[in-house]
C-alpha cells in the first residue's frame, strides 16, 4: 500500500539536532538587507541537553549555554579572511521534547545574524562539526550545512538575489515495511523556480545518499522509498536525509555580466533531517490525512514579526473511520 506524507502548510518552524554524536540536521537561508549586507536565518536543533539549552520552560527565550564543539557559522569561501566568523549558533528556543528514549529527545531553536561582505562573491557560509547521531545506514561522522551567496545584481528585479526557503519537521517517524512518499515544501521570495536534489560532496559530508534505495523527484521535491527489509531498512532504524535546494530564473536573465536561465542555479541552501522507522501491526494505509477545514496543501501563510498565529489543523484516518 502507498503511504503518502504531505507537508501542506508552510510554517517555518523547525526541529533539528547536533554535536557529540547527536547531530540531526538543520537549514539556513538568506536575503539582502542593503548594499552588501545579508541577513541569514537558520533553524537548528540538538539532542536534548547537548545544545544551547532549550527546554519546554524556556520557549521564546534566547539560550546560549556553552556546549561541546564549534559554535560559529563561518565564511568558508570567498572572504578575504579565511574561515571568517560571521555568526553564532545560539538561538531563541522554539521547542523541545523531554520524554522518550535518549534518541527521541531533542531541543530546537532559530535565530538570525547579519554579515556585510566585501565584493560580490560568490561566498559560501557553513557550519561544520562532528558527529551525526548513530545511524543505521551510511557513515555518521562529520556534518556540514552550507549556503552559497552571489551578490551581483539581477537585471530582472534590479536587486540582489534572495535564496530559496524550505521547511521540514526535524524528525519523521514512519511505519516500517511500507512505501512512503515525503514531499518537502519549497518557496522563493523572488518568485524563482525552486528544485531540490541530493546533496553531494562537502554539502553533506558524511551523510551523502544515506537513504538506501530512495528516489527523489527534483521538480516537486518528493522523496520516495520502500522501507522493507530487502531495501536495507530495519525496524527501529534511523536514517539521515541531506538535500540541497536551488533557485532558477523563470526566463533568461543576467546576474552581473553572467547569463542565467532555467537550468543554471543562482544559489543553494541545505536541508537535513532524520527519519525513524517504527514497526506497527496496522496496515500501511492506516495513516492520518489532513481533512477540511485544514488549509489545502501548498498554502502559504505570512505572519508579521512579533505576531502570534493560531490555526486549527484537522486529520483523520480515512481507511479506519474509528480513528481520528
Amino acid at each position: 500500500m502507498q503511504h503518502t506524507v504531505g507537508v501542506g502548510v508552510l510554517l517555518f518552524v523547525f526541529s533539528f539536532y547536533g554535536e557529540c554524536s547527536h547531530f540531526r540536521g538543520g537549514t539556513i537561508s538568506w536575503k539582502p538587507i542593503h548594499g552588501h549586507t545579508i541577513e541569514f536565518t537558520f533553524k537548528m536543533g540538538w539532542t536534548f541537553g547537548s545544545g544551547p539549552g532549550c527546554s519546554n520552560s524556556k520557549i521564546g527565550q534566547f539560550v546560549n549555554t556553552t556546549f561541546i564543539g564549534d559554535k560559529i557559522w563561518k565564511c568558508d569561501q570567498g572572504c578575504k579572511v579565511p574561515k571568517k566568523p560571521v555568526g553564532t549558533v545560539f538561538y531563541y528556543c522554539t521547542g523541545a521534547n523531554e520524554i522518550g528514549s535518549d534518541a527521541e529527545k531533542w531541543e530546537q531553536g532559530e535565530n538570525r545574524f547579519q554579515e556585510t561582505f566585501i565584493g560580490n562573491g560568490p561566498f559560501i557560509i557553513s557550519y561544520t562539526g562532528a558527529m551525526w547521531m548513530n545511524l543505521d545506514f551510511g557513515n555518521p561522522n562529520g556534518w556540514n550545512l552550507q549556503t552559497t551567496i552571489d551578490l551581483r545584481v539581477r537585471d530582472d528585479i534590479n536587486s540582489t538575489n534572495s535564496s530559496p526557503i524550505t521547511a521540514s519537521k526535524p524528525l519523521y517517524t514512519l511505519q516500517f515495511s511500507c512505501y512512503h512518499e515525503l514531499k518537502l515544501p519549497m518557496y522563493d521570495p523572488d518568485g524563482d523556480l525552486v528544485k531540490c536534489r541530493w546533496a553531494v560532496g562537502k554539502e553533506c559530508d558524511s551523510v551523502c545518499h544515506a537513504m538506501p534505495s530512495a528516489s527523489l523527484d527534483e521538480d516537486t521535491c518528493t522523496l520516495k522509498f520502500n522501507t522493507s527489509t530487502g531495501s536495507n531498512y530495519t525496524n527501529n532504524g534511523w536514517y539521515a536525509v541531506a538535500l540541497t535546494f536551488e533557485d532558477f530564473p523563470t526566463k533568461t536573465i543576467h546576474v552581473g555580466n553572467e547569463q542565467f536561465n532555467e537550468t543554471t542555479p543562482m544559489s543553494t541552501v541545505p536541508l537535513q533531517f532524520l527519519i525513524h522507522l517504527v514497526g506497527k501491526n496496522s496496515p500501511c494505509n492506516w495513516k492520518p490525512e489532513f481533512v477540511s477545514p485544514t488549509p489545502p496543501a501548498g498554502t502559504k501563510i505570512s505572519i508579521s514579526a512579533g505576531k502570534s498565529f493560531t490555526k486549527k489543523i484537522y486529520a483523520a484516518n480515512l481507511a479506519n473511520k474509528k480513528e481520528t
